[in-house]
């Protein structure tokens, strides 16, 4: 009998067998051992856990800081407190200090000030305008300072030649300066510290500005830009035509602060004596209370006119402690002096 040939064929292609199943005893290991692992790290501490690390992300180079500006004159103020605003929380109102301090009833208006803490300690109409005399010679060293650091091109001993400016002033309270005659940067701010020279205020501001009524048109920008009430209309204090530069003694004050950044104006602010041509004219200091016998007083301006009577905006370090004031209308120099001596004794003595 002959063999079927596919039946052959089949036994040895079996193509519709079903395939071979998993033994169940190795799911079930392979299920205790996931429900193992996950117990097992569930009870690690987190901090003992693997991390998975993030990939590392490239580092980022900052770009450098700019460098502080660098002045030739200028030395920024160390204090923190510097140009922030008043505290009048706890000041002394307008006769409070008649009865503990002379003459205190002749101001027409005041303010002293611990600059460390910004803390006003006391003041008489501190916001009022009132006419400010020679005082106004602050805003021109400050204005002539900012523009002699803007232009690299000048320095401060730098000789200048006087010109016929000075010569359109009233004839007092002069370093009597002469067209033609030499004098350096220096020295013209030297007379207008120590000397109160209206003739030296009105050469600074020529030459600071080209002519005195675009520096006088600064002036007023920059007490604008301070936030002062301040109006100037000349560089040096007179009253022309019945006209006068006003501000107030809270303006002097936050002024004043200003020029503590200039240490060429401060270390003269300090001198009872300053001399020009060689030392043949010599000049002694308008403030009185620049003096060995009142410790720690390093500045500032005093001024003088019918209109404003006697007036001082004042600076004090004492103990690294600064304190700074302004006083306007005394009658006479002298009480005004006696006054802020006592003034300034007893700020110290506030805590």
């Amino acid at each position: 009998m002959l063999k079927d040939p596919s039946r052959d064929l089949y036994r040895k292609f079996p193509q519709d067998q079903p395939p071979s199943r998993i033994p169940r005893f190795l799911v079930l290991v392979v299920i205790f051992a996931a429900i193992t692992a996950l117990i097992l790290f569930f009870c690690i501490p987190e901090s003992e856990r693997p991390s998975v690390s993030e990939p590392e992300k490239p580092e980022q180079v900052e770009p450098p800081k700019p460098e502080p500006p660098k002045f030739r004159y200028r030395e920024v103020s160390k204090n923190e407190n510097f140009g922030a605003p008043l505290d009048f929380s706890r000041a002394l109102h307008g006769n409070a200090l008649d009865k503990k301090i002379p003459y205190a009833s002749e101001a027409l208006s005041g303010i002293i000030v611990d600059m460390d803490t910004r803390r006003v300690l006391w003041e008489r109409n501190c916001r009022q305008d009132v006419p400010i005399a020679s005082m106004t010679k602050m805003m021109t060293l400050l204005v002539a300072m900012e523009a002699l650091e803007a232009d690299p091109a000048r320095t401060i001993d730098d000789e200048i030649t006087v010109t016929k400016c000075v010569m359109q002033l009233e004839r007092t309270g002069l370093a009597y300066l002469e067209p033609g005659e030499k004098i350096t940067f220096r020295e013209l701010l030297g007379c207008a510290v120590i000397k109160s020279a209206n003739d030296a205020a009105q050469q600074l501001a020529e030459v600071s500005a080209g002519s005195v009524d675009s520096f006088v048109d600064k002036m007023n920008q920059r007490s604008l830009e301070l936030g002062l009430t301040a109006k100037f209309t000349n560089p040096h204090g007179l009253t022309i035509n019945g006209v006068t530069s006003t501000a107030s003694a809270l303006d002097m004050v936050l002024l004043g602060e200003r020029l503590l950044e200039y240490p060429v104006i401060m270390d003269m602010m300090k001198l009872q004596e300053f001399s020009i041509r060689g030392g043949k004219t010599k000049f002694v200091s308008t403030n009185k209370l620049i003096n060995p016998h009142y410790p720690g007083v390093d500045g500032m301006k005093t001024g003088y006119t019918r209109k404003a009577g006697s007036c001082l905006t004042f600076s004090v370090m004492r103990n690294q402690r600064r304190i700074m004031g302004c006083v306007t209308g005394f009658k006479t120099g002298r009480d005004r002096d006696k006054f802020c001596r006592k003034l300034i004794d007893w700020a110290y003595q506030q805590k």
